[in-house]
């Protein structure tokens, strides 16, 4: 039987669900191997439909045997998935994510599922963030007005924290991090609640300084 994947809602930061043309990797493991020692299935690319599926590039069958599989999901994919013998992927967030693409692949998601047997059925996966929200939110001072705050369209950046990653899907740790970069959040500023909100961040988990983190407003 040939396996398939399907994605359970409420999982990606934009619209919180998943879009059309939206891309997942799978790995494959077969029995009690881990991802250095053999991949039954290696990086398998799915792309999800208009329809609300996931489809795949290619058949893959379950092992004739028996054997039960585990399965590892991510997204977004990356062609270049993990090296032959290892279990690590490099992953990142970009600095322009006030670019809707940009900071939907700045989103870094895992699913996985053990011991799943031959079936005919679709097998469901729960996505989880691995990576963090940061939103920012102005509140006005005495002197200020909210309209005139937002008629001025303020200008936001953060700095200090590495852009890049190494995630070990066998760990399930980070390590490597890098590239510290200057980033432009996402959203458009609004007024709730008498604040200007609407800017928002996908960051690495990482650690902090005092003092060396700061955002910039213009």
């Amino acid at each position: 039987d040939v396996y398939k994947r399907q994605e359970i809602m409420n999982t990606r930061v934009v619209n919180n669900s998943f879009g059309e043309k939206d891309e997942v990797g799978l790995f494959a493991l077969a029995g009690t191997t881990t991802m250095q020692e053999e991949l039954y299935a290696g990086n398998l690319r799915f792309v999800r439909s208009s329809t609300g599926e996931f489809v795949s590039d290619e058949s893959v069958y379950y092992p004739d045997d028996g054997v039960t599989l585990d399965l590892i999901s991510y997204y977004p994919y990356q062609k270049s998935g993990v090296g032959i013998g290892e279990s690590i992927m490099q992953v990142a967030v970009s600095t322009t994510q006030n670019i809707p693409d940009d900071y939907s692949h700045s989103d870094f998601l895992i699913a996985s599922k053990e011991d799943v047997s031959a079936s005919k059925e679709a097998v469901a996966l729960t996505y989880n963030h691995q990576f963090f929200r940061l939103k920012i939110v102005l509140v006005p001072g005495e002197e200020e007005n909210l309209e005139d705050m937002l008629s001025i369209k303020p200008t936001l950046s953060v700095s200090g924290f590495y852009t890049k990653t190494s995630y070990d899907f066998q760990k399930k740790t980070f390590s490597g991090y890098s590239e510290e970069k200057d980033i432009i959040p996402a959203g458009e500023w609004g007024i709730e609640d008498g604040r200007l909100i609407g800017k928002e961040f996908i960051l690495i988990p990482q650690e902090a300084t005092p003092g060396y983190q700061y955002i910039t407003l213009e």
